[in-house]
């Protein structure tokens, strides 16, 4: 499990911490895996070719760019590859996917309250190509900022947004796209959205908000 560790008390106030669990109910801390001076958080890992890479969020409210960072000791050591987005907008939670043989990324840009889409060839490159209709969503703050990873099947992609209409990270809101293309972008909310949120109670760890989820395939489900 890769997270954000926040502590205001230091500089930078947030990096990656890691943990483990040998059945997904207890949790151990192993340590602090990745420190770039900046505020991190929102750690998108996942694998391609045999690698290991992660996206964080880099620099918090100032942040301004994108960076894609492989393990070379994994889970302890990563490295740099490459600056995907270098940008004069917000760049906040981002994800990462392969669709129909390209690299598609989503970042959420607070200030529009909306997301705008780069895309690539390559995975490892600097300066990705920026959709033509960036940004492509603005004015929706019930569902802008990326939740967690997305499902990616051969017909189509649900893509999991933070509900941060009231207040940062309500719930988790899923929307199919309809088109991706470097011109194009439509999504629809999914009916049973929103798919994760906070049971209302006064106590329990989820009894507030739930602003991201983490689905995996398990025996082709």
């Amino acid at each position: 499990l890769f997270f954000e560790v926040c502590n205001y008390a230091r500089d930078p106030d947030a990096v990656i911490g890691h943990a483990t669990s040998p059945d997904g109910l207890r949790w151990e801390y192993d340590r602090a895996v990745l420190n770039t001076g900046e505020h991190l958080s929102f750690p998108y890992v996942f694998e391609w070719e045999g690698a290991r890479y992660m996206v964080p969020e880099e620099g918090g409210a100032d942040g301004r760019a994108v960076r894609l960072y492989e393990a070379t000791d994994f889970p302890g050591g990563w490295e740099p590859r490459a600056t995907l987005v270098s940008a004069d907008h917000h760049t906040d939670d981002t994800i990462v996917f392969r669709w129909r043989d390209r690299w598609w990324l989503l970042v959420g840009d607070d200030e529009a309250a909306g997301f705008r889409i780069y895309h690539s060839d390559s995975l490892v490159a600097d300066d990705w190509e920026p959709h033509e209709g960036n940004p492509v969503v603005t004015g929706r703050p019930t569902a802008f900022r990326p939740g967690g990873r997305p499902v990616v099947g051969s017909d189509g992609v649900v893509v999991f947004f933070q509900d941060c209409e009231g207040r940062y990270g309500e719930a988790v809101r899923a929307f199919e796209i309809t088109a991706l293309g470097p011109e194009t972008y439509a999504d629809e909310e999914r009916p049973e959205s929103p798919v994760l949120e906070g049971t209302g109670a006064r106590v329990g760890w989820n009894s507030g908000r739930m602003h991201h989820l983490d689905p995996w395939y398990v025996d082709g489900r």
